[in-house]
């Protein structure tokens, strides 16, 4: 059995195309579903889509940009958004939108790509699939949904890697530095702070699309997700999907706990900084006070004595510098093994 598949893209490799023509193109998408599936699509959908009469300008990025994840009945079909970090690199985060709504025998999407930059491997995985349908259009709009799910997981996993492999290599090249040498703390943690807080941001930038992809997947798990027409209500996904769907909803919450090990390590070493500047600050005191106390007992004794020992009993006279000098090195002697067992110097 033949099912339809229409995909719409907002960009192309020079960036985002003209708003007049992707609205043209989702009208007439939208067009068609209504004409197959004798159902409208009401405002809000069509808001989601971007459609003319719904989409500002002055909205541009917002909608390119922001995410808003979903997957809900919505009546006669399914109605869902899934989005992926598209860029995250500089403490600015852009998602990647795919819109979408389907029936058993059709579905409508749309990629929504944030200006110039995309997602490769969820928008390239979305379209290579398109492109594979068109040529032998079989697969169920619940069995594309599922790959849509499959798709983002993939994604989002791979954007958390490549923030846990920055932030690991920011706390490697942090954790090997001498905590008592403050020149050398103070350095990295003015290079590395400012790195790490925007790795921070970056990290908490996925909080509301990672708990999105594990509700999701217990929607479908659940069997949340109903078609209402003429004929009564009826699973969206067949039983065998919503098994299958079990793996999915394990791989969903395995990110969610990745995400959070990962703000945990983030806020770690935000903390690293500070108290490694503080460990750096004792340590300048303890040298400063063992420097003070180094120069106490001599100066005691030549403010004493000064440079005369007259007056002074003859034995003492005759050795008075030796002896001073001696007294110097047994205490400095002393002085040194002390603050080096107590890590001092």
């Amino acid at each position: 059995m033949q099912n339809t598949w229409i995909n719409i893209k907002n960009s192309t490799k020079g960036g985002n195309r003209p708003i007049e023509d992707f609205q043209s193109d989702v009208d007439a998408g939208i067009s068609t579903f209504e004409k197959e599936t004798g159902l409208v699509v009401d405002g809000p959908v069509r808001e989601a889509f971007g459609a003319r009469g719904y989409f500002a300008s002055s909205l541009r990025q917002r909608t390119y940009s922001h995410p808003f994840p979903h997957l809900m009945s919505n009546g006669g079909y399914i109605f869902g958004c899934l989005s992926v970090p598209a860029d995250i690199e500089d403490g600015k985060p852009n998602f990647t939108n795919l819109t979408f709504i389907a029936t058993d025998k059709i579905i409508l999407s749309t990629i929504g790509d944030p200006h110039i930059v995309y997602n490769p491997s969820f928008g390239g995985a979305i379209v290579d699939q398109y492109e594979r349908h068109q040529k032998n259009p079989t697969e169920s709009a619940s069995g594309i949904v599922l790959r849509f799910i499959t798709y983002r997981i993939a994604a989002i996993d791979h954007s958390m890697d490549a923030l846990s492999n920055r932030l690991q290599k920011n706390r490697s090249a942090f954790d090997v530095i001498d905590r008592r040498e403050g020149r050398e703390v103070e350095a990295e943690t003015k290079k590395r702070q400012p790195i790490v807080s925007i790795l921070d941001t970056e990290i908490n930038s996925l909080t509301t699309v990672i708990q999105q992809v594990e509700i999701i997947t217990a929607k479908v798990m659940n069997n949340d997700l109903v078609i209402n027409d003429k004929n009564g209500s009826r699973s969206f996904f067949s039983e065998s999907q919503r098994r299958d769907s079990l793996a999915l909803y394990l791989q969903a919450a395995r990110l969610h706990t990745y995400h959070e090990n990962l703000r945990f390590e983030c806020k770690n070493l935000l903390e690293s900084f500070s108290s490694s500047r503080d460990i750096a600050l004792a340590f300048a005191t303890h040298r400063i006070t063992a420097y003070g106390a180094a120069i106490l007992i001599p100066n005691m004794l030549y403010d004493f004595f000064g440079q005369s020992w007259s007056g002074m009993p003859i034995w003492f006279s005759n050795r008075g510098l030796q002896l001073s000098l001696a007294l110097t090195v047994i205490y400095w002697t002393f002085q040194f093994w002390w603050f080096k067992r107590k890590k001092y110097l």
